[in-house]
């Protein structure tokens, strides 16, 4: 997925369709972060969890002409397993509608790391380097991935490893 793309259906969804919204994976690395890497969909899902909103996510397919499926609100799944998540939320956008928002810096790592696969690693590293008020804060982050019960993999551990080296 291109960032104009990206862009379009964040605009229809702020402009036109309204609600609160989130922006994840590497749609929002790509959009927000400045990443370069294409994605398949964009992981996007709204902040009220009603049955509607999901339609207006597939009617916003269709405007821009994509594949329903090509907008992912799954990743939702795996966000409410955090506690107090709503609380990580960073207004990005706001329009005449609807507003998006993005999981801060640790949110968004600690729900990468747990997939921790080459590009969920590149999309936390380009989060880092991103300018921006909030970093990744690596004893909040270990203490999410403790209390999920996320067992890393191998490079998800030596990013994390290094990160917490930089802290000290």
């Amino acid at each position: 997925m291109n960032k104009s793309t990206i862009e379009k259906v964040v605009r229809i969804l702020i402009e036109e369709e309204g609600g609160d919204w989130v922006l994840l994976g590497g749609s929002l690395a790509r959009l927000e972060f400045g990443g370069r890497r294409a994605t398949l969909d964009i992981e996007l899902f709204s902040c009220d969890g009603k049955p509607e909103s999901r339609l207006q996510l597939l009617r916003t397919a269709e405007k821009v002409g994509l594949p329903v499926e090509a907008l992912n609100s799954a990743a939702d799944f795996f966000l409410y397993r955090v506690p107090k998540w709503k609380e990580e939320l960073i207004l990005v956008r706001k329009g005449r509608r609807g507003r998006l928002y993005r999981p801060s810096k640790t949110l968004f790592c600690a729900l990468k790391l747990s997939r921790g696969t080459d590009a969920d690693i590149e999309d936390c590293e380009v989060a880092l380097r991103a300018p921006g008020a909030d970093v990744v804060e690596p004893r909040k982050l270990k203490n999410w991935l403790a209390r999920l019960k996320v067992k890393l993999n191998a490079p998800a551990m030596k990013f994390l490893s290094k990160m917490c080296k930089q802290e000290d």
